[in-house]
């Protein structure tokens, strides 16, 4: 049994594939690779396939009910992949776990010619990250149309900051013109009084454009109606009363900032179970499933009994 309250999240590094040191299409200046970075080498370290690690954790949440989620993402864009190497992966992922949802975040560059591969081998909603003026980039343009039209469910991923509230006006056209929905997120790495007044200051100008909205307790977000069929939505700090108690009393709680708590991040390399801490990752050179098991523990993904 485990102790986490929300789905358990298989957060897929997948562009480590090409190396430890992988370098992203873009140089986002607010990118915070997803919590993945260490400052061990590892790159001559025993590394196994994407698949079997999450066989060896379905392993150990065999008895566990809750819903699955397998998101790839990571500390670089996850199509920098060759078409062969990409669909070798994710083809193996679904051909073992054709019944666990598959979410992929990208950046929407790379998306054309690639669209479809992803659909066929099981991705069927793809988060775009919207950095500063890629809205109006041809190929940030092409990819959205490119995913739509082989039918996989799009959204936005919106990073608001103080200086750049009025970018959320052309966001939302944009998200209508193309009949997509959009996330918000505040900037991280500000303190808790700035997040809260930047939060006050997107909200007025969302719900300009919104003909209903309604706090979604379960998401910590403000979820606002921007037509029938698109919506939009504000994310609010991580109730942190909300997390499993080892969580609570973990010493790096304060350096915490996101809600994907409950993720368990995954390299070829090693199975990383909290988001910030780097003294609990599981090398899969360890070989041993007693001592995953303390680690998940640690990270607040196992109970301790």
């Amino acid at each position: 049994m485990n102790n986490i309250k929300g789905n358990i999240h298989y957060r897929i590094d997948l562009a480590s594939v090409n190396g430890a040191n992988v370098k992203c299409n873009l140089n986002c200046r607010y990118c915070h690779k997803d919590f993945f970075p260490i400052s061990t080498n590892v790159n001559d370290m025993p590394r196994i396939r994407f698949a079997n690690s999450i066989g060896y954790l379905e392993n150990i949440f065999t008895d566990d009910t809750r819903t699955r989620k397998i998101h790839f993402s990571g500390r670089a864009e996850p199509l920098i992949l060759s078409q062969t190497v990409l669909y070798d992966e994710l083809k193996s992922i679904d051909d073992e776990f054709p019944r666990i949802e598959k979410v992929m975040t990208t950046n929407a560059y790379l998306l054309p010619g690639k669209a479809e591969l992803l659909y066929k081998n099981g991705v069927r909603r793809i988060n775009v990250s919207v950095h500063d003026r890629s809205i109006y980039n041809t190929k940030f343009k092409k990819g959205i149309e490119s995913a739509v039209e082989n039918g996989i469910i799009i959204c936005l991923n919106a990073i608001i900051e103080r200086d750049k509230i009025t970018s959320i006006t052309e966001i939302i056209d944009f998200a209508k013109k193309y009949r997509v929905n959009i996330k918000f997120f505040p900037i991280l790495g500000i303190t808790n009084e700035e997040t809260t007044e930047l939060l006050k200051i997107a909200d007025a100008e969302i719900v300009k454009y919104s003909f209903m909205s309604k706090f979604d307790k379960t998401k910590n977000r403000m979820i606002y109606h921007i037509t029938e069929n698109i919506a939009a939505s504000l994310k609010y700090p991580a109730d942190f009363e909300e997390r499993p108690e080892t969580c609570q009393a973990c010493y790096l709680r304060d350096k915490c900032l996101e809600g994907c708590w409950d993720s368990i991040r995954i390299t070829p390399w090693y199975i990383k179970p909290c988001g910030v801490r780097t003294d609990n990752i599981y090398y899969f050179s360890q070989n041993d499933t007693d001592k995953l098991k303390e680690k998940l523990i640690s990270g607040g993904k196992l109970l301790n009994n």
